[in-house]
């Protein structure tokens, strides 16, 4: 299993390869109309990917704050989980 800095440390196609054969998808967000971002697990750290189209995309950052996530959960209504 591969650590956050093995993970940075990996030419680019390989930390893609990585993510694609590792990574567990768990959500995404619209950056602009023609952009999303998803975001994976992969390991014990968080990657997000940003695709311009089908063939088009790039690894935007690997990190582990859960800063990092509000993107992901603003529009998250979690209320049920308290009845």
């Amino acid at each position: 299993m591969l650590s956050l800095p093995q993970f940075n440390a990996l030419p680019y196609a390989q930390r893609l390869r990585h993510v694609w054969e590792q990574g567990l998808y768990l959500a995404s967000r619209q950056e602009e109309a023609s952009v999303e971002v998803k975001l994976y697990l992969v390991n014990n750290f968080f990657v997000e990917v940003r695709y311009y189209s089908l063939n088009e995309f790039e690894i935007i950052s690997a990190f582990r704050t859960t800063r990092k996530l509000m993107p992901y959960v603003e529009g998250f209504d979690l209320r049920f989980l308290l009845e």
